[in-house]
Order: structure tokens, then sequence, then C-alpha cells
């Protein structure tokens, strides 16, 4: 018989508490980008930083194939950068990526038209191929060096034209894997509704761990080395994946705090904006020409970049890029960030609490100083001061977005455990038993849970029932 304890509960806290203003997205720091990414906000009626991580993105698909940077600490590391962008259903996220990403769907659309062509005379080289390849294996009258010189002198397999597109809203690393050699190898992971990728199978539980583990290493510019039963060996290197996904609030503070994406190092890779919504803001307004003109301009030199053809190896699909070297200016900028940024990881200091991410900072810096020299100018070969002057500003922005959101509990996995345990203990008869919970939870072990337990009470959620059993009434 459980013994009820009486008394009046007070009113509880929310668990993640509301996220704090933020300061404006630095479009200035954008460069030669700035004046897109204005007149892709004002033509949507947008935030700044909606804008600005769609046509990052863009150019960063565009650019990522032709170069690597050398880093200062001497490693060459891909210039792609992984986004991410925390908006509502109304803030026009489909209408900036779609404004950002044009230039990419023309190009796309003009490889379907020629890859109609390119496969009709694949299939019908392919066919012949085959044909007289079983014509040379069948016929009893050739010996065994006859049949070997017919061989190579028929040559190897024709190669099939490949996948016409640059993007993707979803995919399994199985499926990448197995499609990849026939795939460009510059590539972008993109959704305006990335509810759709997180709820997808690569994030699915089953195989969260190595898609995170596999998107991680493709930051890295690692390839993918595997053998299995029946597909035998996949050797596949010289990839480059751009990585930006837009999705809602309460999705990104689950994202956020997924523990198996944390310890997979995926999270800290990734820059993340939150703008403030300006629904309710927008009175209707015709575009302006300045603003068509700025985004043609900015449309047009991104195809221009699309068109020249990667850098391949001579015996495969994958990317032999040239290396980029930030000049004497530009490394004393770096080095004096990185000290910065790393001094203030210190236990109590500004950033100790996003320690993670801030450990990703200085690569982070040149791979946007990276994109944004190489839409200047796709041939050079250094990054100058401006440029890392103006990845420098960007990262501090990103800073302090994590501080924000760290602040506001997105990135907290505690808080994200004792919102599950709550949901569920919600929807239970009343009391709820601590041993209940042990067993319906996640959360299996009682040094776990206790933590948990504490959140609660806390926050007010929760107050104790009775002592022996443990058992709490619970806050609809």
């Amino acid at each position: 018989m459980v013994e009820i304890i009486n008394f009046e509960a007070p009113q509880p806290l929310p668990l993640f508490p509301e996220l704090l203003p933020g300061t404006p997205f630095p479009v200035d720091a954008l460069g030669a980008l700035a004046e897109p990414v204005r007149a892709i906000a004002s033509k949507v009626q947008a935030p700044y930083a909606i804008a600005a991580h769609s046509v990052l993105a863009a150019v960063t698909l565009a650019v990522q194939g032709h170069a690597d940077v050398d880093l200062p600490y001497g490693q060459t590391r891909p210039i792609s950068l992984y986004l991410l962008t925390v908006a509502a259903s109304s803030d026009r996220k489909t209408s900036t990526d779609n404004e950002a990403l044009r230039p990419i769907h023309k190009h796309e659309a003009l490889l379907s038209a020629d890859n109609k062509q390119l496969m009709i005379v694949w299939r019908a080289r392919h066919g012949a191929w085959t044909a007289q390849k079983k014509k040379i294996e069948r016929d009893a009258r050739l010996s065994l060096d006859a049949r070997e010189k017919a061989l190579l002198a028929l040559g190897a397999e024709p190669e099939k034209p490949l996948h016409p597109f640059l993007t993707v809203k979803d995919l399994s690393v199985e499926g990448l894997v197995k499609e990849m050699p026939n795939m460009n190898a510059s590539l972008g992971l993109f959704s305006n509704e990335g509810a759709s990728f997180i709820g997808g199978y690569v994030m699915s539980k089953d195989a969260k761990s190595r898609g995170a583990a596999w998107l991680s290493e493709a930051w890295d510019g690692q390839g993918i080395r595997r053998l299995r039963a029946g597909d035998g060996v996949s050797d596949i290197h010289g990839r480059r994946l751009a990585f930006h996904l837009m999705i809602q609030t309460k999705i990104a503070t689950d994202f956020l705090n997924d523990p198996i994406l944390r310890d997979q190092g995926f999270l800290s890779r990734i820059l993340v904006a939150a703008p403030e919504s300006i629904a309710g803001y927008r009175p209707f307004r015709d575009t302006e020409l300045k603003d068509e003109r700025a985004i043609q301009a900015y449309s047009d030199r991104v195809e221009s970049i699309l068109r020249i053809p990667l850098p391949l190896c001579d015996w495969s699909n994958g990317l032999e890029p040239r290396v980029l070297r930030l000049s004497p200016e530009a490394r004393a900028l770096w080095i004096a960030f990185h000290d910065q940024v790393e001094f203030a990881q210190r236990e109590g200091c500004e950033l100790s609490m996003i320690k993670d991410f801030a450990g990703k900072a200085g690569e982070n810096v040149c791979r946007l100083a990276s994109v944004l020299a190489l839409y200047w100018d796709i041939n050079t070969e250094i990054i100058d001061a401006p440029f890392m002057q103006s990845a420098i500003a960007l990262t501090h922005w990103y800073l302090s977005e994590a501080i924000r959101q760290s602040q506001a509990g997105w990135r907290n996995p505690e808080l994200v455990k004792a919102a599950s345990v709550l949901k569920w203990a919600q929807s239970q008869s009343q009391p709820v038993h601590f041993n209940d919970m042990l067993r319906h939870v996640r959360i299996r072990k009682k040094n776990e849970l206790e933590p948990v337990i504490k959140i609660l009470l806390d926050y007010h959620w929760i107050t104790q029932a009775s002592e022996r059993p443990r058992a709490y009434w619970v806050q609809q």
C-alpha cells in the first residue's frame, strides 16, 4: 500500500529554456557572397542566416571537388562544409533553397539531357562488348593463348555514364558504396525537409552508428574500404560531400543531443544556425530588379564553376584536388584565432561547454576561407588574409550560436533523457513507480535514472508520492 504524501505542487518549468535572441548573422563577412545572400533573403523575405546557409551549401558543392586545404599544422583536409539550419515551417526554407540551388538544379537538368544520349551509346557498346566477350569465351577452336589475346584485344567493359545528379535528399551507406563508382565525385546531401533524412534509413536505429561514422569520415576525406560476403571488396576514394539539412526546433533538439551522433563526432563537425523567425513581419512586396540581377549573377558564377571538369584520377572516378595553402598573413591570423579558441575551452571559460565543437573551429575556419576564396577565383592556389578574416568572423558567430543553443539545453543530453522519461510517465496511471521507469524507458541503470529524476524534480514536473516504494506524481 502506497502512503500518499499530499502538498501543493508548484508550476513546472520548461525543460528546454527559451532560446535567447542571438546576434545578427555577419552577412558582410561572406565577401562576394554577401550580395546574393542579401538578394535571396530580400526576395523570399527570409532571415539572412537561412539564405546564407543555402548559398554556402550550393557554393561548397560547386567548388569542393577542385581543391583541398593545407592546414597550418601540416595536414590536408577537404573544404566541404556540413550545415544545419533550424527554422519553423513558416520561415520559407524551401523558397530560399530553391533560389540558392537554382544553378545546381539547372546543371543537373543539363546532365540529365546529356545522359539520355550517353546511355543510348553505352547500351549499344555494352551489348556489342558483352556479345563479343561471350563469343570469344565459347569459341572452342581458340587455344588458351589465342583466347587470352582476343580478350585483351577486346578491352575492358565499357564504363557506364555517371548518374546525372549532384544532390540527394537521403541515402544508405550500403547503397552509396554500391553506386558511388557511377556517381559524381562531388555530391551534396541536401534536404529542406530534414526530418525525412533524420527519420530515414541512414539515421534509423539499426544504421545510425555506421551512418554517423561514414558521414564523419566523409567530412575528413576518408574513402570507403570494405569487405562484404557476396559484394566482395569496395575500395572507393577521392569523393567529397557537402551537407545541409533544414529542420524544425523540436527535431533539432533531439538531433543535436543524440548520444550516438555525439559520440561518433558527427555533431561537432556541423555549423548550426537557428535564426529568429520573421513570420508576421513580411507584408507583400514586389521583387526588386537589383535582387534578381544579383541572384542571376550568382547563378551564372556557380554554373560556370560546375562546367569546369573536376580533377579526376586517370584510373578511376576519384578526385585528385590541388592543395590550397595559406598566405603568411592568413596563417598568422589563423594561429591567433586558434590560440584564442583553445584557451577559451579551459574549465569555466566561455567555450568550456562546447569543447567538441570548438575543437573543430580551426579546421572549419580554413574550410570557410577556402570556399569563399574559390568562389572569388576558382583557379586560386593561395588563401589570402581577407578570406581568412571573413572566415574567422563567420566562425566566431557559429561559436556564439553554439553557446546560445547550449544555454537553451539543445546540447544537453540529460535534458533530452528527462524529456523522454517525462513523455512516457505522462502516459501512465498515477503515481508512477521508479522501478516501472527502469523497466519501460530506455535508461536501464539506476545510477543513470537518478540524475534524470533530479532534473524532473528540480523543474517541478514530478513530485514524490511515496518513499517506499518510490513513486511520483507527474504533471501533465
